[in-house]
Parts: C-alpha cells; sequence; structure tokens
C-alpha cells in the first residue's frame, strides 16, 4: 500500500493598495512577484465598498491582473486594523506594503500605516519604499541573521526568493546582540595586549556566521558575509546602503512591539525608522 504525502499549502499573499500616485506601481511590483512565488494574490483597499471606489480601483487592477490573476477585498475602517483581520482571515505568508523611506514629523511619532502593519501581523511584511510597476528586481539581497532557528527558516525563504527573482549577489550578515557588543567596548577602552582578545572575539564570530550557513546551499548567487559590530539595526541599514542592496531581509521581533519600542529603538524599528531600500520583516511562520 502506498502513501502519499499531502500537498503543500499554497503560498498566500496580501497586497495593500491606496488611491495613491504609487497605486499602480505597488500593485504592478506585488504583482510580478506573487507570479515569481507562484503565489495566491489577494489586493486589500481600505474604503466602504460602493461602486465610485471600485471604478477607481479597475484600471490599478486590470494592469496587475494582467501580470498574474487577483481578487480585491474592500472593507472600511481603520487601515491597520483592516489588513490586520484580513490577515488572520486569509492566512497569508506575506503582506506588501508601499512605504514612505522616511516618516514624517507625525508619522514617526505615531507610526505610518505601513509601520503599524509590521507591528499588528503575525506574518512577513514587505515595505516597498520605491516600487516599480515592471517588477523591479531584487538582484541585491542583504539579510541579517541572529543564527537562530527563526534565522534558519527566514534563510531558506530568502534563497527561495533569491531564485525567484533570479537575484544575483546575496550578503549574510550578523550583528552580534548588545551584551556581546557592550563587552566589546569594555575591552577597548581597556589594556592595549587586550586587542588581542577583541580581534578572536570577531574571529569567533566569523566561525559562527560560517557553521550556521554550512547546512544550506547557494546555488547561482555570488555570496559575501560579514560581522557588524555597529548598533543592532542601524548596521544593516548602512550596510545595505553601502553595497546598493536592492532588498534588506531582516528578522521581526519575538514580541509585539509597542509604542515604548519607538523611544528605545528596537533593532526592527531601528530599520523601519529609515528603509534603505525595499525591507522584508520576516517572521518565523511556527512564532507568534
Amino acid at each position: 500500500m502506498t502513501t502519499t504525502s499531502p500537498p503543500a499549502a499554497p503560498f498566500k499573499m496580501i497586497a495593500c493598495l491606496a488611491l495613491s500616485p504609487r497605486a499602480r506601481a505597488v500593485a504592478g511590483e506585488a504583482a510580478h512577484l506573487a507570479r515569481r512565488l507562484d503565489a495566491e494574490l489577494t489586493f486589500l483597499h481600505v474604503a466602504d465598498d460602493t461602486p465610485a471606489h471600485r471604478a477607481a480601483l479597475e484600471p490599478v487592477l486590470a494592469e496587475a491582473r494582467a501580470i498574474h490573476p487577483a481578487q480585491c477585498l474592500v472593507r472600511p475602517g481603520r487601515p491597520d486594523e483592516v489588513v490586520r483581520r484580513a490577515a488572520e482571515e486569509l492566512h497569508p505568508q506575506l503582506v506588501v506594503a508601499g512605504a514612505l523611506e522616511r516618516e514624517g514629523l507625525v508619522e514617526g511619532f505615531f507610526g505610518s500605516v505601513a509601520r503599524r502593519i509590521v507591528r499588528k501581523l503575525a506574518c512577513s511584511v514587505l515595505l516597498l519604499s520605491d516600487p516599480a510597476p515592471g517588477g523591479s528586481p531584487f538582484r541585491t539581497i542583504a539579510l541579517s541573521t541572529q543564527l537562530d532557528q527563526a534565522s534558519a527558516h527566514m534563510l531558506q525563504f530568502g534563497l527561495r526568493l533569491a531564485a525567484a527573482v533570479h537575484a544575483e549577489r546575496f550578503h549574510v550578515l550578523y550583528e552580534p546582540d548588545f551584551y556581546d557588543r557592550l563587552a566589546g567596548r569594555y575591552h577597548e577602552a581597556g589594556l592595549p595586549a587586550q586587542e588581542e582578545e577583541r580581534r578572536h572575539r570577531r574571529a569567533a564570530h566569523h566561525l559562527q556566521l560560517h557553521a550556521f550557513l554550512e547546512p544550506f546551499q547557494f546555488p547561482d548567487l555570488e555570496v559575501e558575509t560579514a560581522v557588524l559590530e555597529g548598533a543592532e539595526g542601524l548596521g544593516a541599514v548602512e550596510y545595505a546602503r553601502r553595497h546598493h542592496a536592492d532588498l534588506l531581509i531582516y528578522p521581526a521581533p519575538t514580541r509585539p512591539l509597542h509604542f515604548w519600542d519607538r523611544f528605545f529603538h528596537h533593532p526592527a524599528e531601528t530599520v523601519m525608522e529609515r528603509l534603505p531600500c525595499a525591507v522584508l520583516v520576516h517572521r518565523d511562520p511556527g512564532a507568534r
């Protein structure tokens, strides 16, 4: 008697659309990405579901649907809450939203809609800071890892995405945690002989990163690794800018972000505050 494994669950995406000058670009890039990932795509627009709103969406949806078939939901309410409820209903693995590179003064204090979505959802969120209707390819991808199981899942998804979009370069970054960096600063302020210990620490970090990467395959990719000694989050942002990354993949926090995290600068908040390029905040599917 032969047994067959159940079919894999389809990959699902939600793309958030606002009737803005960038709506076509966000819809087009989401549709191209859904096609490459062979994903089920749903567009979500927050407004009263009226014929006027549907008619205004038609030109945007017609172009995107020519790239990849998709349904569209139009629902009223507070945008971040509407997106959260839709995600709980549809269970997407990825939500796509347009986002400004830097928040304005008011948005920076209260949080823009796109960034509030990242804080509330239990799935990964892709923030497009410069969307292109033709589906701008992610030729250079940077991924910041914490060398844990969630990072392993994030790297698996990052490699799947890289293969789907035909990326050429893949940078894997490691940002040591606060206590490790604090120890490094303590030794920097000590005697000159402690410079040797600092070099040993750097070498150990590189060995840990390479050991973490050993089980993974990187076909057709130019791979670089780096251990960043700056502040968590900020180091990854600066690295992505310096190496002209098209996409930065960053781990989501293991707990929900709250208002006070904006003042104490959780690393994920630091990344969202100053998007160096498109940013994918990855949340481990097994974690809430």
